[in-house]
């Protein structure tokens, strides 16, 4: 999924901006990686902005695991993707990487009996399969001669506290997006974020549900559309950019209405509890 939004940099000028959305499958692999970072490198002078997923699978797995030995296969793959892709140097940096991520998994999986905190723990463990496919993505493109940058998303999208399905804040997101994200485009550093991860004020950690990361794509672009702090008067937009802007505001609200939705069915029925995760069990692109 690909959508230009116009932003306005600190330069009060109107630039347009590319949010390019990529899902599992186009991440799944080293030769999936090298395809993604060809993409973006074609578009590098758009000033784009790179939501991805994670790797296919790795999701399904992390919500599936029970403990960390049974997460070996995923954590292998990505280490097996960053050593064709890498340099040694960076391979080796970013398996330490996988190894941090892999030790603060199994930790986290010691807690996960806990009833009361199980939703907030079952987020901070998905969340890591964004996170390691953004981390890899930007050193892939850095390594082809692409400036680029991991952007932690949890430093962007600013969530309610309804983990496993949380609905974003969007006054919150708006400003952390646009702060963390219009430094990289204003000096050519593509930003790469990892989608369908979000935290609450209090920097815990949250996930979108189902669809995750085209709603963490459409909330960038719409963030970025925002002219915050310039009046209106000020700024000259053709046509086409308030068409673009006013798109980018409906796949959002559209995103957000299908959220509300999703969370009106998990509660309890008449015949039971539905699935605590937003779409749990069900297999879906995000």
């Amino acid at each position: 999924m690909f959508l230009y939004v116009p932003f306005c940099g600190y330069s009060s000028v109107v630039r347009m901006a590319l949010v390019m959305k990529f899902g599992g499958t186009s991440v799944g692999d080293a030769a999936a990686f090298e395809n993604v970072a060809r993409i973006v490198a074609a578009q590098r002078d758009a000033a784009p902005v790179v939501v991805v997923s994670a790797m296919s699978g790795v999701t399904d797995s992390l919500l599936a695991a029970t403990t960390i030995v049974s997460l070996e296969k995923t954590f292998r793959r990505h280490e097996a993707a960053a050593r064709e892709l890498l340099s040694k140097t960076k391979a080796e940096e970013f398996v330490e990487y996988v190894n941090n991520a892999s030790h603060r998994i199994a930790q986290l999986l010691e807690t996960l009996s806990d009833e009361t905190i199980r939703k907030a723990i079952q987020d901070s463990i998905v969340s890591f399969g964004e996170t390691l496919s953004s981390a890899l993505l930007a050193e892939v493109l850095n390594e082809r001669g692409v400036a680029a940058r991991q952007v932690d998303a949890r430093h962007c999208i600013i969530t309610d506290e309804e983990y496993t399905c949380a609905a974003p804040l969007i006054s919150a997101t708006f400003a952390h997006s646009q702060q963390e994200l219009r430094p990289f485009l204003e000096t050519g550093v593509i930003p790469v974020l990892g989608g369908f991860i979000g935290a609450t004020l209090n920097g815990a950690t949250t996930t979108l549900g189902r669809g995750g990361s085209d709603y963490t794509a459409a909330i960038i672009g719409a963030a970025l559309s925002a002219r915050r702090g310039i009046a209106p008067a000020t700024v000259s937009a053709p046509s086409m950019v308030l068409r673009r802007m006013a798109a980018s505001l409906l796949v959002l609200t559209i995103a957000t209405v299908s959220a509300r939705r999703r969370r009106r069915a998990n509660r309890p029925t008449t015949r039971g509890r539905r699935a605590a995760w937003c779409g749990a069990g069900r297999r879906s692109r995000r």
